[in-house]
């Protein structure tokens, strides 16, 4: 007779009924099959929106920003030069340079991230040519100095340093996530704000 263990062992080689066996040639499906595939923008941009989680600090960037942004773009409007009859700054330069570099990451989001920085941009450019000197550094203090303090009210919301402490690069994500939440409270780019969450979670930023 056969013992009863091995009546119930399938022959090596063989399967139980309805039991799958999975081919060597398949690749192991992975568990967030959409970040395999994510476009660089995830990265960088998961890693500013995890210190960014409470609503409190949301909020503060969204005056924070604009008004930082606004500073820096009139400190480099008040360096001027002409080239072939064009009048150019620094901040002009710089606004280019970052289009560029945003359009690399999220075409979209590259473009009305600019969009909304032109008004700001020409504000400057105003301010830099038609204000004394006085004047000038007062707009850019106070812009400064309010913006920083404004966000860093945000972050004590929060409860965690801002992300330029970690790295300086991250500064640059900074418009770029204003836009996106906005996108984000209209309901528009839901596929971009999941990969965002995931990706945040998987790699366990918050």
């Amino acid at each position: 007779m056969v013992p009863k263990d091995h009546q119930s062992r399938p022959w090596p080689g063989t399967r139980r009924p309805g039991c799958k066996i999975r081919s060597a040639k398949q690749p192991l499906q992975s568990p967030v099959p959409h970040i395999d595939s994510m476009q660089p923008l995830i990265p960088p941009l998961a890693r500013y929106a995890a210190r960014h989680q409470d609503s409190r600090n949301q909020l503060s960037h969204f005056f924070g920003v604009p008004l930082i942004t606004f500073s820096l773009l009139l400190l480099g409007a008040g360096l001027r030069w002409s080239l072939a009859g064009w009048n150019l700054s620094l901040a002009q330069v710089v606004l280019l340079a970052l289009a560029l570099a945003y359009l690399r990451l999220d075409a979209m989001l590259a473009t009305l991230t600019v969009i909304t920085m032109l008004p700001l941009l020409w504000l400057a450019e105003v301010v830099a040519v038609e204000a004394t000197s006085a004047a000038f550094w007062w707009w850019f203090g106070s812009c400064f100095v309010i913006g920083w303090a404004v966000q860093l009210l945000g972050h004590v919301f929060e409860g965690r340093r801002p992300a330029l402490l970690d790295s300086f690069w991250q500064i640059f994500m900074a418009p770029l996530f204003v836009l996106a939440e906005s996108l984000f409270a209209l309901g528009l780019r839901p596929e971009l704000q999941q990969q965002l969450k995931e990706y945040i979670r998987t790699h366990e930023l918050v």
